[in-house]
């Protein structure tokens, strides 16, 4: 009795504390997400020649499980937080290394290992949890400057960054990059050394278009408005017009090689129209906005570090798959969160909604539950 009492507590303190305006449209993505993959999944499993509800059985599967870590993760404490990113970012590294060399190859890259019959892609888990450690030493360096707090994470960035390139995935080390030197400007980032990681990015990317072939032809097609996907998810996104073709009466998913995961935003704006395409960004945006708030409002260092960057994460990943569903950047081959087809990718932002919920929550009784 004195456990269930206790276990009571704890379910009763997390529901008055978590914010359930951020858990309810996490939940109400999760939902929009099962509801394309019913519609784009059968469409892709019949040009593959599997099985009519083969990516639809495997996202309900990973559904439960991700709305279970995003619940489980959200009860945690910030020090809990912090412990476990730590073990995470560990174990990932070392997987992201083991794929390099072990891992599945699927359009030239090497980011998959096959883990029990499923694909996982270790990198993914590496955004959150980089996030969360280096927030973590950031504010240690910043109480104390004698800690090479600001060194460990650039050290942890140039390995993280190093094992990508390797795999390639040039779309994730740019997110990695981008929420790196947010953090590291609001812990203080000398004036000079932003100029330096600015002509980094600057020649990074110069020397990508010119000597890598793929990132050439992304460019190239994206400046010519050639690229086959693009072009037919724009004329979805012109066929949804204003209320859209109605759910599962999309034309152009028979067309899109990837509508269950990079162009699922076409399927979308096709389906629903431009009413629905709007309420679905403003949803991203709600969450960035409300994140952003809440962390301005931040006493803690850690805390405000850590929520600025899993919201810069979340919504910059949201951000490039819409833009380039709507050709406004070159295809960048990244998941809409929460929402596109994929383990990895349900389970990595699932973590990372949880994490947001957990350091989001309100204080009860003088402390941060």
């Amino acid at each position: 009795m004195k456990n269930s009492r206790l276990e009571q507590s704890l379910i009763n303190d997390w529901w008055y504390s978590v914010d359930r305006w951020l858990l309810g449209v996490f939940i109400l993505l999760l939902f929009i997400g099962v509801i394309l993959i019913f519609s784009a999944g059968p469409v892709v499993s019949a040009r593959m020649g599997l099985s009519p509800y083969h990516f639809v059985i495997r996202q309900l599967l990973f559904l439960p499980v991700g709305l279970m870590l995003m619940l489980g993760v959200s009860m945690l404490n910030a020090r809990e937080v912090r412990k476990t990113c730590l073990i995470l970012l560990a174990l990932f590294i070392f997987l992201t290394f083991v794929t390099i060399f072990l891992g599945h190859g699927v359009k030239g890259a090497k980011r998959w290992i096959r883990v029990v019959g499923f694909t996982l892609q270790p990198s993914e888990f590496l955004k959150p949890t980089f996030i969360i450690v280096s927030a973590w030493l950031f504010s240690q360096w910043r109480m104390d400057r004698l800690f090479p707090g600001h060194w460990i994470v650039f050290t942890l960035y140039a390995i993280i960054v190093v094992l990508l390139l390797l795999q390639p995935d040039f779309g994730m080390t740019f997110v990695v990059s981008m929420v790196w030197c947010l953090q590291f400007f609001l812990a203080g980032l000398p004036l000079m050394f932003a100029f330096i990681v600015g002509g980094f990015f600057l020649v990074g990317g110069f020397l990508a278009f010119k000597f890598m072939p793929h990132v050439h032809v992304r460019v190239m097609g994206f400046l010519n408005g050639q690229g086959y996907q693009v072009v037919k998810a724009k004329l979805a996104f012109a066929n949804g017009r204003l209320t859209g073709t109605g759910p599962g009466e999309g034309v152009f998913k028979h067309q899109i090689p990837d509508t269950h995961t990079d162009f699922i935003f076409a399927v979308w704006a096709e389906e629903f129209g431009l009413l629905m395409v709007l309420f679905l960004m403003g949803l991203f945006c709600f969450i960035m906005i409300r994140v952003y708030t809440i962390a301005l409002k931040e006493k803690d260092f850690f805390n405000f570090l850590a929520l600025s960057g899993l919201c810069t994460e979340f919504g910059l990943q949201a951000g490039i798959n819409m833009a380039s569903a709507m050709n406004l950047i070159p295809p960048k081959g990244m998941t809409l969160p929460l929402i596109s087809y994929g383990g990895s990718s349900t389970l990595s932002t699932a973590l990372t909604a949880g994490l947001i919920l957990a350091l989001s929550k309100k204080i009860i009784g003088g402390k941060y539950l």
